[in-house]
């Protein structure tokens, strides 16, 4: 038996409109949002590369210091990065994975994301945020500079001249520097 009210079924409140005060569009903003991604021909780390030398990734986020749980978390990051170019998962989507759960990957994101690994945008639709997109490049520059300095140099086509720098030049640069790997010029300081 149905009821006829007023009110919608979801009692939500309607968001705010800003557009009054607020440009209607903000360029910057939108730039960065389209140009995410990094398409397959500039990808440094690609799926093959991810699977021949997983081990060296992984040890490489064992040098650093992370938990189980957390390289899992960050393990299945980069795998998404070496697939798809672009990296925009749901928290539950990763944490269906053992050794994993919600808190446990907004605590890597935390801690990589303050180290400055990691940079997180948020995605909205319809003004309402769906999930976040995240940026990847320092620490596929750091995956890159462990891989090649424990196996051959197959990435000398495709990455930056700074991962062949001495290491703590590598590092210093990479707190100063800003990292776009799908631009023409990836690194700029």
């Amino acid at each position: 038996m149905a009821y006829l009210t007023n009110q919608n079924m979801a009692h939500r409140k309607p968001p705010t409109s800003t557009l009054k005060t607020q440009p209607v569009s903000n360029t910057k903003r939108l730039l960065v949002g389209l140009t995410y991604g990094v398409p397959s021909q500039k990808r440094i780390i690609t799926a093959g590369v991810f699977i021949k030398y997983f081990a060296e990734c992984r040890d490489c986020l064992v040098m650093m210091g992370l938990s189980r749980a957390k390289r899992e978390i960050i393990l299945r990051l980069v795998r998404f990065y070496a697939y798809y170019g672009k990296v925009y998962p749901k928290a539950k989507q990763v944490a269906e994975y053992p050794h994993a759960s919600k808190r446990t990957f907004w605590r890597a994101i935390a801690d990589m994301e303050k180290e400055g690994f990691i940079e997180r945008n948020n995605r909205y639709l319809n003004h309402l945020q769906i999930s976040n997109a995240y940026r990847l490049d320092k620490l596929i520059l750091l995956l890159v500079r462990y891989i090649a300095e424990h196996r051959e140099h197959l990435f000398a086509a495709h990455a930056p001249d700074i991962v062949f720098k001495p290491l703590d030049y590598f590092l210093k640069a990479m707190s100063i520097c800003r990292v776009r790997l799908r631009d023409p010029v990836p690194i700029t300081i």
